[in-house]
């Protein structure tokens, strides 16, 4: 699992940047300890933390963080500052843990594919309105997925792989009314897909519109709206496959 914070909305207030990042890590943390997960390194206001346990305990620690960021942005904003939002990302896999360095500096280190997956899928939710973010081999991983709310969102491409896999959303984490609503609007939301991935783009864009209005707050709506709109306007280039985004 990899995690950034993402400043949003307007600065009312200079942050004094280290005590913000101490301040968001320390709230933050603990629901990764208690989830039996282990915190490698910190970079900036990221962190990665690996699990050794269930998959299943990584997407616990992040539903509880998002709960904990959203009452921490409240705060802030409370007191006149920028409200923040965290982005998760998700990958199941080996890895290596090991020392690596020269005898000046000596430092351990998680060497493994899945690291570089899980920091880019954390990446894409910067583009993706999205917090929790998982690949498909986390998604299979899991051991009790029926216990969470989780969506598919879109098929991506990581670089210097070939095949695409599969992105999913996992929206326990979301305010409580958003998530009611997506959990409520999904049938709705994947006969849009089923359109939207069948090039017939006109009933895909009907069928989100239908479910913007139920949940004005579902913003991955929105994104296939817009698609939609585009692939109407544009055509469908003939390489493509359903692939939308490629990791950058």
């Amino acid at each position: 699992m990899t995690i950034d914070a993402i400043p949003t909305g307007n600065i009312l207030i200079v942050d004094d940047t280290p005590n913000f990042i101490n301040g968001y890590l320390g709230r933050i943390c603990s629901s990764f300890h208690a989830r039996g997960g282990v915190i490698d390194k910190y970079v900036g206001d990221e962190v990665m933390v690996l699990f050794p346990g269930r998959v299943d305990d990584a997407v616990d620690a992040a539903i509880d963080m998002q709960h904990i960021v959203s009452k921490y942005s409240r705060e802030r904003q409370a007191k006149g500052r920028r409200a923040v939002r965290a982005g998760i990302g998700i990958h199941a896999g080996g890895l290596m843990v090991g020392i690596v360095g020269k005898e000046e500096r000596m430092q351990g280190t998680v060497i493994s594919d899945a690291v570089n997956i899980a920091s880019r899928l954390q990446g894409l939710t910067r583009h993706y309105p999205c917090s929790i973010l998982l690949s498909e081999q986390a998604f299979r991983a899991m051991q009790f997925p029926d216990s969470f709310r989780v969506r598919f969102i879109d098929r991506v491409q990581v670089r210097g792989k070939k095949a695409p896999t599969n992105l999913y959303e996992v929206f326990d984490g979301d305010e409580p009314e958003v998530s009611d609503e997506k959990l409520a609007t999904l049938g709705l939301y994947e006969q849009g897909l089923a359109h939207y991935q069948a090039c017939d783009f006109a009933a895909a864009r009907e069928c989100f519109h239908l479910l913007i209005e139920e949940n004005p707050a579902d913003l991955v709506a929105q994104m296939y709206i817009d698609r939609a709109i585009a692939r109407i306007q544009n055509g469908i280039p003939e390489s493509w496959n359903g692939v939308d985004r490629v990791f950058e």
